[in-house]
This record gives structure tokens, C-alpha cells and sequence, in this order.
């Protein structure tokens, strides 16, 4: 049984160890296309000894917890990456079995990324969490707008992924907007599961994604080829 870290509304974080690298599934999360289509790094086969192998070698620069279902059922990992303490700055990413407790799916990966964020931000002094996500992830990236991410840009053909290619976008969370947030719910970055679907619902028809995708398909396209051609 894994020490809890952070404990949260519909799941909790908890601290994995050498064993539970060997021994559980968090392995075979990489191994499944449903889990995996969105990541960087591309596909690679993992067995239990590289996952033992990867979590002996995470450094002072990342943090990783494994993501818990209340049955104490594990169902993703969540990390900070590239944590800069001069900078005060990290990077995150989550990997979730959505397959586990799929009706709470898509607002378990939600609370998961906030408890994250405030241990980030109130715990370890950052000033500044962001993330990289394929360009497919929009709806994805409209609800972390709740937790203060603002999208940043759109990057061209940096996904690549066997003989995918495919744009990124980046969001970042600034300590700020963070704290603006909780102010708001009454201190509480997560101020329940009913008050998120709610502003999940209340979220803009049109979003500053779908703005921003306006822009680059007339302005952005207008300008360099005319810039291209002096």
C-alpha cells in the first residue's frame, strides 16, 4: 500500500516506491496506444525492470506520484519535470487510465493536476508551472483554464509519433492567476467536484484556442507570406 502524499475529493496522490515499480501496473500504461498517442516521447516498449529503472533514476528535478482512486485502485501518474528553484519554474504531465472509475474521468484528472499545482506553487515556491500537449487536447486545455492556464502558442510539427506529425500547444500557469483563483472559491483551488462540472459547463462557446486558430489561419498566414516574399 502506497503512502498517501496529498489527499483529494475523488482521488489522492501517493508516493510510489521501487517495489511498486516492479510489482504494479504502472508500467503497462505505457504499453497501451489509448494512453500513450498523446505523449512525446514516442512509442517504447516499458517492462517492469525499466520502470524500476526509471524510478530509481528520478532526480531532485521531478517529482512523481502515482494518481489513486479512492478504492486505493492505481489509475495514472502524475509529475513535475524540469523543476528549476532558481527560475522557480516546472513543467507536468499526467498519464491516466481513464478506463478506471470512468465516470469521473475527465474531473479526476482535473483535481489531480490542482492538487499538483498547489503543492508546486505553496510548497515547493514556484512561480510558474506549465506543460506541452498535443493540439488534438483542446478540451482538455479549456478546462485547465480553471485551474489558471492560459494558452501560450501553438507550435508547428513538434509532435511526431511513428508517422504522425501533429502541432503542440503550450499553456502555462502563472502563481498570480493561482492565487487570484482560490481567492475566489473562498481559499480553495479545488472547491469541489459539483462546483467544476458546473464552470466546466459555464466555460466560453468560443474559446481563446478556437480564437487563436482564427488568427493563425488568416493574419498569422496573410503576414509571412508576405514577408516570405520580400
Amino acid at each position: 500500500m502506497l503512502k498517501i502524499f496529498k489527499r483529494g475529493e475523488t482521488i489522492d496522490l501517493a508516493i510510489p516506491t521501487e517495489k511498486f515499480a516492479l510489482k504494479s501496473k504502472w508500467y503497462t500504461w505505457f504499453n497501451r496506444p489509448d494512453m500513450t498517442r498523446y505523449l512525446f516521447y514516442g512509442f517504447k516498449k516499458n517492462t517492469p525492470r525499466l520502470q524500476a529503472k526509471f524510478y530509481r533514476n528520478i532526480g531532485k528535478d521531478r517529482k512523481v506520484f502515482i494518481i489513486q482512486t479512492k478504492r486505493k485502485i492505481p489509475c495514472g501518474v502524475i509529475s513535475f519535470s524540469k523543476i528549476n528553484m532558481i527560475n522557480k519554474s516546472a513543467d507536468w504531465a499526467i498519464v491516466k487510465d481513464n478506463k478506471i472509475e470512468p465516470e469521473n474521468r475527465g474531473i479526476s484528472a482535473l483535481e489531480s493536476v490542482a492538487l499538483l499545482i498547489e503543492y508546486g506553487f505553496e510548497k515547493l515556491g514556484l512561480k510558474r508551472i506549465s506543460c506541452s500537449q498535443h493540439v488534438e487536447l483542446k478540451g482538455w486545455q479549456n478546462r485547465l483554464e480553471l485551474l489558471g492556464f492560459k494558452l501560450e502558442g501553438i507550435h508547428e510539427k513538434k509532435y511526431v509519433y511513428v508517422n504522425k506529425v501533429a502541432d503542440t500547444q503550450t499553456l502555462s500557469c502563472q502563481y498570480e492567476d493561482f492565487i487570484k483563483i482560490k481567492k475566489s472559491r473562498k481559499n480553495k483551488i479545488w472547491d469541489g467536484k459539483l462546483n467544476m462540472i458546473n464552470r466546466i459547463k459555464k466555460l466560453p462557446k468560443k474559446t481563446f484556442r478556437s480564437k487563436l486558430d482564427d488568427f493563425y489561419e488568416t493574419q498569422r498566414k496573410k503576414y509571412y507570406k508576405k514577408v516570405f516574399q520580400i
